[in-house]
């Protein structure tokens, strides 16, 4: 390890990289509706978190994917550009000592041939860290705080950019990019504590699987774009520090969407709810009824829906028929068909959803009117665990946060990171 820090200092000082003086630091049952009323108050339990076995500082920080690349074997075909007023240190992946540092305000690391290239000039370290000596880096025009850790994997032929950045920063950028601008402060509690919860449930799988991220900056886990200065969404993190919705003693996949359109998850058929119970909420959601994402349609012409089948199936060349032929207890597509003159396609409601964009959720029909077909549907999304817009309406009509997430997340317990 030594004599590749070693070599790395000769290779950083043409980069105009220099190893900083000893010792100096720089520093988400249609009965009668359920009322608050109804409802336990969840308690507050301090817990010391499965991770906490480790240093407390790292265990309250998260590892957000931000790019994976393929390795060319001859040369790089991509660049990922870094830019900082302050200039750049770079640091061990292991120990975060600082081992160089540079004046430059932007840098361009590459991959080629099993190893990075900083500026195009070759570095044999598989894996750093790169930090601003102050402030944040720019990464794709957005700003992020915290490091960057840059590994190679040779096995799988990949190198990945992952930044390490706090909890409690994520979650503020989280809730601006889940969000909806102008939400109160209450409704920005709630969001505050479900993305905390989600990221801490991907934490603990991604260390349970070896995972080097715990979650992806993309809507594949949470959508993450970086630091913002919205003063609202960090009045509703710091409000909430540390609490997450937790189920015996572990936090929850706390999953939320935009609109449930009033669907009962536990009708859903498909969904291993013997792992998350807290999911199997057994009564609809009343009170996303008069959003905007509740009821949406859309039309297409025949050829237009031939056109759209056949990106993936291009064997149809004519429709004579399309209907939905089976739907679950919750109300949602399992499966549809798709006739022409000599194709038959039996096509799932996930397939549908992927392949049409106008298609907002699992619960929707279809009407041949004419010479269209009509879609129409209800929700926004996948109809699991918090609905943001029923959330939305119930701080409108005085609900808190704690009973909020009660409702949605049956049988569970506010918890606080110890």
């Amino acid at each position: 390890m030594h004599n590749q820090w070693c070599l790395l200092v000769v290779v950083f000082g043409l980069l105009g990289f220099h190893e900083p003086l000893l010792g100096r630091k720089k520093n988400k049952r249609v009965d009668p509706p359920i009322t608050s009323e109804q409802l336990p108050v969840q308690q507050e339990c301090i817990v010391d978190f499965p991770e906490c076995d480790q240093i407390k500082e790292k265990a309250y920080h998260i590892r957000v994917l931000l790019s994976e690349q393929l390795l060319d074997v001859d040369k790089a075909s991509w660049c990922w550009e870094f830019k900082s007023s302050t200039g750049f240190f770079l640091a061990d992946s292991v120990t975060g000592s600082k081992r160089m540092k540079s004046a430059q305000m932007k840098l361009r690391i590459s991959a080629k041939e099993g190893f990075f290239y900083i500026n195009d000039k070759k570095v044999q370290q598989k894996e750093f860290l790169l930090k601003a000596q102050d402030g944040h880096i720019s990464f794709q025009d957005r700003a992020y705080g915290g490091s960057f850790f840059l590994t190679i994997n040779d096995k799988r032929n990949r190198c990945y950019l992952i930044n390490m950045v706090d909890l409690e920063e994520y979650v503020c950028s989280v809730l601006k990019s889940e969000g909806w601008p102008g939400w109160p402060l209450e409704m920005n509690k709630v969001l505050a504590i479900t993305s905390r919860t989600y990221a801490l449930a991907m934490m603990q799988g991604a260390r349970d699987n070896k995972r080097i991220y715990d979650l992806k900056s993309t809507n594949a886990h949470q959508t993450y774009h970086g630091a913002h200065a919205q003063q609202i969404l960090k009045k509703a993190v710091d409000a909430t520090k540390g609490l997450f919705v937790g189920y015996q003693g572990n936090p929850i996949i706390a999953m939320f969407d935009i609109c449930c359109g009033g669907v009962v998850p536990a009708h859903i058929e498909g969904f291993d709810f013997g792992r998350a119970p807290y999911l199997a909420r057994d009564y609809a959601c009343t009170y996303c009824k008069d959003c905007s994402s509740y009821h949406w349609s859309f039309s297409l012409g025949k050829s237009d829906l031939i056109a759209h089948l056949q990106k993936d199936y291009p064997q149809l060349t004519t429709l004579r028929e399309f209907k939905i032929t089976k739907k679950d207890k919750a109300g949602l597509v399992c499966e549809a068909r798709a006739k022409g003159v000599r194709t038959t396609l039996a096509l799932t409601g996930r397939k549908l959803y992927s392949l049409f964009k106008e298609i907002k959720s699992y619960c929707f029909g279809v009407q041949k009117k004419g010479n269209a077909i009509i879609f129409s549907g209800r929700g926004f999304g996948h109809h699991i665990g918090l609905c943001q817009w029923g959330a939305r309406a119930m701080v409108r009509d005085g609900w808190d946060y704690r009973n909020i997430l009660a409702y949605y997340y049956p049988g569970t317990k506010l918890m606080k990171l110890g």
